[in-house]
């Protein structure tokens, strides 16, 4: 089989013995995964990074929230820092001319420019001035309106957590409810869900359509559109690839088969989304603390909370990365272990590798989830600097340097890494070389695989947003459409550490696959690791492609 594709130079140097790799001086017995004994911490410099970043971080925070306290940001104060709808007693550094005020009959704090005030209730009266719960905005103002829509959507947010909770459980339950069909019959659930998928999302398309063009309203268009590119996607890929769905089954059913083996992996999606959740709620509150307590964060004369609301940003998008390394290389170790015994299951190989991910390999994990952030934040970037040549030409080319090694930054990188306990590039670029030379990147199954599941999680959230809209009939529009916005991240995070659960273990097979092949010969004496199932379904696989790869050549 031949590749129409030019042999790139990296490639012509073929991956190491695995040895060689780990830099073990004999020949003797090794395992894979590697022993925890003879692994070494990996990309210790973006330990030192990430440790830096933290502390930079709570240092930060820390200053931010010194003698700052959320309650009476949200409640609101006046001048004299007197707290609104309380008997204030005492407070501290009070400004000269100011005194302690009875604000028991003064609940509602008025935002306005450059004065600050508690008012009755009945004070705040439409349309000059809006209340919402216990704080009253004027209309004529722009940052008022901002900040009117911020806590608008937090008190409704609020007031419907059960809601929110239920919407979680939902999506959830749905992921749950996937992988327990996928136990009992691979084949009949793919099917099963590609062809319910299609129908149950074509009837919302047809309804959600329906409404737009009866009501005009902009609220519908958001799941038209979505529900018609959920449509178009799946149609162009069963048409594209359509050949290849049974190979994809298969391979379906070769992951459960690990699943099966280890059923702690269903638990691990949890403890990242638990992670993430923490993260977000933290996030929430500083965001809370800089909105509504901003004008008394001050540094030198200097407001420099609008920094520390992209340093958090940026802290809080290479945290999620790193749950989802965490989760990615923690899955392949178990899967690997698994994957290469010939005899007795591994004991305690769930704990095992997040021991090893934990202790050996967070830097590795950092710094893939660092490269990955930079790419897809800071390239964008370098368009800003297009009228200042010399900067544009130096960022572009440090991000340029950046994108051209973050191709070895891939999920199947991270899986290397906790085969052989390999830094992260050198991991990338052994695992590119070994896809390579046994041609998984022309059969992409794996590709296609993680495809579908990606369409099956769009497919989860929009019975989620269902689900929602049902039990919000009653809610006004611009509240709905603020809280749909909520249960689409909560959900779509619940349902994107699932999916990445069945992504993480089918790409773990490609890997080690090809380290397998790599290793043995599948003969009597040096027999292969991997099933007869999984070997006939990369031969077909590749078979395949062949096959295609003749046609275009004649076409």
């Amino acid at each position: 089989m031949r590749r129409h594709a030019r042999e790139p130079d990296y490639m012509k140097i073929p991956p190491l013995p695995i040895h060689e790799f780990r830099r073990i001086e004999s020949r003797g017995p090794y395992f894979i995964p590697e022993l925890a004994a003879n692994r070494r911490c990996t990309d210790k410099f973006f330990d030192v990074i990430f440790f830096i970043n933290v502390s930079f971080l709570v240092v930060f925070t820390v200053v931010v929230i010194w003698d700052k306290n959320l309650t009476y940001g949200l409640y609101g104060q006046d001048a004299c820092g007197n707290v609104c709808g309380i008997k204030n007693v005492y407070i501290t550094n009070m400004s000269e001319g100011c005194k302690v005020t009875d604000y028991t009959d003064y609940p509602i704090f008025l935002y306005e420019k450059n004065r600050a005030m508690c008012i009755r209730e009945e004070d705040c009266k439409a349309p000059e001035k809006k209340l919402v719960h216990r704080r009253c905005f004027p209309e004529n103002m722009e940052r008022s309106r901002l900040e009117r829509l911020l806590y608008e959507t937090l008190v409704h947010s609020l007031e419907s957590m059960s809601t929110i909770l239920a919407m979680m459980l939902v999506a959830l339950f749905l992921c749950l409810l996937m992988y327990l069909c996928y136990l009992i019959n691979a084949h009949i659930t793919s099917m099963t869900l590609t062809f319910a998928g299609i129908i149950f999302v074509t009837l919302i398309s047809i309804n959600s359509w329906f409404l737009f063009f009866k009501y005009y309203k902009i609220v519908y268009m958001l799941p038209s559109v979505l529900t018609l590119i959920y449509l178009a996607a799946v149609v162009i890929v069963l048409i594209l690839v359509g050949d290849s769905f049974t190979l994809v089954i298969g391979l379906y059913a070769q992951a459960i088969k690990m699943i099966r083996k280890a059923p702690v992996l269903l638990f691990q999606p949890l403890i990242s989304i638990a992670f993430v959740f923490a993260v977000d709620a933290a996030l929430v509150y500083m965001i809370l603390v800089l909105q509504f307590c901003a004008d008394n964060v001050k540094l030198a004369h200097m407001s420099y909370h609008t920094w520390y609301a992209v340093f958090l940003f940026l802290m809080v998008y290479w945290l999620y990365g790193m749950a989802n390394g965490c989760q990615c290389m923690i899955v392949a170790g178990v899967t690997a272990a698994h994957f290469f015994t010939r005899e007795e299951p591994p004991h305690c190989a769930y704990l095992r590798s997040v021991w090893v991910t934990l202790r050996y390999h967070l830097g590795s994990v950092g710094a893939g989830s660092c490269v990955l952030t930079f790419v897809r934040i800071f390239m964008p970037i370098a368009t800003c600097f297009e009228n200042n040549k010399i900067c544009f030409v130096l960022f572009n080319q440090c991000c340029e340097l950046v994108k051209a090694h973050a191709s070895y930054f891939t999920k199947k990188a991270y899986i290397m890494t906790a085969l052989h306990g390999r830094s992260l590039h050198p991991s990338g670029l052994r695992t590119a070389r070994l896809v390579w030379l046994f041609m998984c990147d022309i059969i992409a199954i794996d590709n296609l695989a993680c495809t579908c599941m990606h369409m099956a999680s769009f497919f989860f959230l929009l019975c989620s947003l269902l689900v929602f809209t049902l039990m919000t009939a009653q809610l006004e529009l611009a509240s709905g459409a603020r809280l749909a916005v909520i249960v689409l991240i909560f959900s779509g995070t619940i349902t994107f550490f699932y999916v990445s659960l069945m992504n993480t273990v089918v790409e773990t097979l490609i890997v080690c696959f090809c380290e397998d092949r790599h290793m043995n010969d599948g003969s009597r004496y040096n027999p292969y690791y991997m099933n007869s199932e999984l070997f006939g379904l990369m031969i077909d696989a590749l078979e395949l492609a062949y096959k295609e790869t003749q046609t275009q050549e004649d076409s």
